[in-house]
């Protein structure tokens, strides 16, 4: 018609290379004049410049299967172009290019991809502590205080271990991983916290500073502290803390507790009945433990009295060992306590 592939394209509101390829197509299908174009019908017309035959009507093209899109992708030099060619092998009136290629990112955004971790058994255990706090009751007073629930779980089994205690602070945390790799036997590869201030004094997404007692205790112990990342709540226990909620502190969220003693009683039988296999005799409730449970309760204030003067005495151990250990006569990592200067060793 006298006028330059620019000027269709623009006027058609393609692309001057698409209209090249429609004008290279007639040629080979020998339609040269734009009369022997007007002769032939859209059926006609689609087979003699694509090979295949139009849709009918009332019939849907067959969806491209994404997932094949997705495994191709992974390999060398394979494009969406060369998939939907070979896609059109198989269903000649499937979806064109542009629809085909607005498939695979749909439905890459509803697949919501996330990494799968695999855990190796005995390399990592999750600690953390459980938003939901339990509560204990004053026999006295009435008074009601709220308490923290410890978690411990490992990687690749799941096993599950749980404890209330105080406080967060740093004499808690570190009594309950020494209670926790005592239930579990052993002491694992790593120890993956969050970054709460017990653990970490300095949070960070690359370097986070590890608690100097909590690294020594990790030194101790032959493992090592790897800080969850900063808002990637996969790194972190929340697995663990939701088999806690719903199979454990369901399990005791209306019973009443005086002590702290009579409530890790009754968190270890729930953990217990939940990792053990569900049979008929775990079902029902040991009265050893309800009976320890409510001998624990009666001696209420006699614990309370032993569990003040307990924690007067650790805290002066540590005053002691800090003032050993500045005067050179005490080692943080084995323990040691030295008579004298002299039996130091120089390292």
């Amino acid at each position: 018609m006298g006028r330059t592939h620019r000027q269709t394209a623009a006027s058609n509101g393609t692309s001057p290379g698409a209209v090249g390829n429609v004008l290279a197509r007639a040629k080979a299908a020998g339609l040269t004049t734009w009369e022997q174009v007007t002769q032939l019908d859209d059926e006609a017309l689609q087979r003699a410049l694509y090979g295949t035959s139009v849709v009918e009507p009332g019939v849907a093209p067959v969806e491209p299967d994404c997932a094949w899109i997705h495994r191709e992708r992974h390999r060398p030099h394979v494009t969406l172009e060369l998939l939907h060619l070979e896609y059109l092998r198989q269903h000649p009136n499937g979806l064109r290019y542009t629809a085909f290629c607005n498939r695979y990112p749909a439905w890459l955004a509803r697949r919501g991809l996330v990494m799968r971790q695999v855990h190796v058994a005995g390399e990592k255990m999750f600690v953390d502590y459980a938003g939901k706090k339990p509560t204990l009751v004053d026999s006295a007073s009435g008074a009601v205080t709220e308490v923290e629930l410890f978690v411990a779980v490992l990687g690749a089994s799941s096993y599950t271990y749980a404890e209330a205690t105080r406080s967060q602070r740093g004499p808690d945390w570190i009594g309950s991983h020494c209670r926790a790799c005592a239930f579990f036997g052993g002491v694992p590869r790593a120890v993956v916290c969050d970054e709460l201030k017990s653990g970490v004094t300095r949070a960070c997404r690359y370097e986070p500073q590890v608690q100097r007692t909590y690294e020594e205790m990790a030194s101790h112990y032959g493992t090592t502290v790897l800080p969850a990342r900063p808002k990637h709540p996969r790194d972190k226990a929340k697995v663990a803390v939701q088999v806690v909620k719903r199979w454990i502190f369901a399990r005791i969220h209306n019973e009443v507790f005086h002590s702290l003693a009579a409530l890790n009683v009754r968190i270890a039988d729930a953990a217990r009945r939940h990792q053990q296999p569900c049979d008929e005799t775990l079902r029902r409730e040991p009265e050893g433990a309800l009976r320890e449970a409510r001998e624990a309760s009666a001696r209420a204030p006699v614990r309370q009295a032993y569990e003040r003067s307990h924690r007067t005495a650790r805290a002066s151990a540590w005053a002691q060992a800090a003032r050993l250990a500045r005067a050179g006569l005490f080692c943080r990592h084995t323990g040691h306590v030295f008579r004298r200067r002299s039996q130091v060793p120089h390292l």
